[in-house]
């Protein structure tokens, strides 16, 4: 119980301020509990960000395992429709943290999950070898989180079908173009 209350105070105060303004004090005052309550569960606010943002990933990846996405559109729409559904914590995971790391770890997380590899891996045309599969992934994978990122900032104005449709477009012709060039 501490926890949660702890958790939604933080991102309460998130949409007011950056991470590395953010004191201790804020939070428990916000959830209501007192330091040692926080102390007992977290050592800072850095700590308690990355149980959010786990929690973030770990809902995200239920969706993907529960879905069996049946194609390429099928898995980039379950995904969507998680992001969509976790958006509060979706925006706090992409909120700019000091030194810019939030992009990089963010894009390792979602490369490290096992239903990504596979959706991409899987779709993507045998004109590309393992190697080539990899690296394909990693630019894939990059490339939506900044799609994400923005629609994100925009406030997800647009359908999870009309983001979905974007990214098919863009990553189904990276997944399976066999001779055209873009450049």
């Amino acid at each position: 119980m501490s926890k949660r209350l702890l958790k939604e105070a933080l991102m309460e105060v998130l949409c007011l301020k950056p991470i590395e303004k953010i004191t201790i004090y804020e939070i428990c005052k916000n959830a209501g509990v007192n330091r040692s309550t926080f102390y007992k569960h977290y050592g800072s606010q850095y700590d308690l960000l990355n149980d959010i943002e786990n929690d973030m990933f770990k809902q995200i990846e239920t969706c993907l395992i529960e879905s069996k996405a049946k194609d390429y559109r099928d898995g980039i729409k379950n995904l969507l429709t998680q992001v969509m559904l976790t958006h509060k914590s979706m925006n706090i995971s992409m909120k700019k943290l000091p030194n810019n790391t939030i992009q990089k770890e963010f894009t390792e997380k979602i490369l490290a999950m096992p239903q990504i590899n596979d959706l991409i891996k899987g779709y993507a045309s045998d004109i590309y070898s393992d190697w080539e599969k990899e690296y394909l992934k990693i630019f894939f994978c990059t490339g939506a989180y900044s799609i994400l990122e923005k629609w994100a900032d925009n406030g997800m104005p647009e359908s999870v079908d009309l983001m979905t449709d974007l990214i098919v477009k863009m990553g189904g012709n990276l997944l399976t173009n066999t001779s055209k060039s873009i450049f």
